[in-house]
């Protein structure tokens, strides 16, 4: 690793810390929620102190390969969120300004910018997932792969399919993605180490499992925010037994509830079924739905994750082909790298599953993608369910699109006009 001028991701971690702290002081009843993202810097921060050989890597991969390494593992798009959160990401969006479009995806700008922002160490190697379906993300990898001739790139060839054939041709590029990393890079994957963080990783799966049939029972006994956790943790930090055991308090604290009949809330309004993205920059906005209209968040598109188990006991090419599968099948990828009418189906089944009274269509305004469905998921939800749905632009991570202000006047007005 190449030394920084200051190191932000460590004084993010600080950062969060302090916050985390607060949090305990003042609402102690929250104190579960900012867990997990300390639970991945203090992971980080300790391979980072130990001058381990760093690796970034795009989000959507399944990273507990590279978690048997004893790497510092780091996804600039989950740093851009807790970033966001603690509002020191603006900084680096704009820093990519030269060298990227300023309407790509503030998410996928924020690696340029903080690889350019001399604030932290350039790693030691680059990863990226192509077509998943982000085709920013792969501008974002590749424009850094020009400006850092020198450093070594791998982008795994993710065809647009799920079939058979596909994880098996996945599961041999990650193959070669690991074998492309030890030969790059001081780094060896121990195959016992990636055996224990599956089985990590299958336990957390495990519980958010259950956790999602929680969420369709009248009332929803799992706060918005509570779900929207189980989500980002189980996409951002697989593989990490401290995930575990913050998930396994989670089951236990929610188990309890349905037991008793609780409800997130004291009387629940409104189901509410978020099929596009969510709000990071402002995570209070779930919290303020809850006391403002009594509506509860009760699934979103990103925490509906794939949570089939591997069998850490199969032989290596089984275990990867089960990676490959988890890699295709992240959220954006499930929903963005299949047909169209494929999408719109599975966010009928959502609304009907989780017995939703309105949708949510937040879109980010980077995400050309995503806006070319609009109209048909909106068309399909009001004319096949009768559910109203509210569609509005956003950037999840940056309030300078639509501010928070906005989004609570938009909702006021939705609620309004069908509640």
């Amino acid at each position: 690793m190449e030394e920084a001028r200051k190191e932000v991701i460590q004084e993010a971690h600080l950062m969060l810390r302090a916050v985390d702290e607060d949090l305990k002081k003042t609402q102690p009843e929250r104190a579960w929620m900012l867990e997990p993202m300390l639970n991945y810097f203090d992971v980080l921060d300790d391979a980072m102190s130990r001058e381990r050989p760093m690796i970034w890597h795009f989000l959507t991969l399944s990273q507990e390969p590279l978690r048997s390494m004893d790497a510092a593992v780091f996804s600039p798009e989950y740093a851009a969120a807790v970033f966001a959160i603690l509002g020191i990401a603006y900084k680096y969006y704009d820093l990519s300004a030269d060298k990227m479009p300023e309407h790509i995806c503030v998410l996928n700008r924020f690696p340029a910018g903080l690889s350019l922002s001399g604030d932290t160490v350039i790693p030691d190697i680059m990863l990226y997932p192509a077509a998943n379906p982000c085709d920013a993300g792969i501008i974002s990898y590749s424009s850094l792969e020009h400006h850092f001739k020198d450093l070594p790139f791998f982008c795994v060839d993710i065809p647009p399919n799920t079939d058979d054939r596909t994880r098996k041709y996945v599961g041999k590029q990650l193959r070669e993605m690991v074998s492309f990393i030890e030969e790059k890079v001081d780094l060896k994957m121990d195959m016992d180490e990636l055996r224990e963080k599956i089985r990590f990783s299958n336990r957390g799966l495990e519980i958010h499992r259950k956790l999602l049939e929680y969420q369709k029972l009248v009332p929803c006994p799992t706060p918005s925010l509570a779900h929207l956790m189980h989500g980002y943790t189980n996409m951002g930090v697989p593989g990490v037994s401290q995930v575990v055991e913050w998930f396994d308090r989670q089951e236990a604290w929610l188990t309890d509830k349905v037991e008793k009949g609780e409800g997130a809330i004291p009387e629940e309004k409104v189901r509410l079924a978020w099929i596009a993205n969510n709000i990071d920059f402002d995570l209070s906005i779930y919290d303020w739905l809850e006391t403002e209209h009594g509506a509860v968040s009760v699934a979103c598109g990103m925490s509906l994750l794939n949570t089939d188990p591997i069998d850490p006991e199969a032989d290596e090419e089984e275990i990867f082909e089960g990676l490959a599968a988890r890699t295709m099948t992240y959220p954006m990828p499930m929903f963005g790298r299949v047909q169209v009418d494929a999408y719109i189906n599975r966010c009928v089944e959502i609304v009907n599953e989780y017995k939703a009274d309105a949708v949510v269509f937040a879109a980010n305004v980077g995400c050309k993608y995503h806006w070319t469905t609009a109209k048909l998921v909106k068309d399909r939800l009001t004319d096949a369910l009768g559910k109203p749905v509210l569609t509005f632009e956003l950037s999840p991570w940056d309030a300078r699109i639509t501010s928070s202000e906005g989004i609570k006047a938009k909702f006021d007005q939705f609620f309004e006009a069908y509640f």
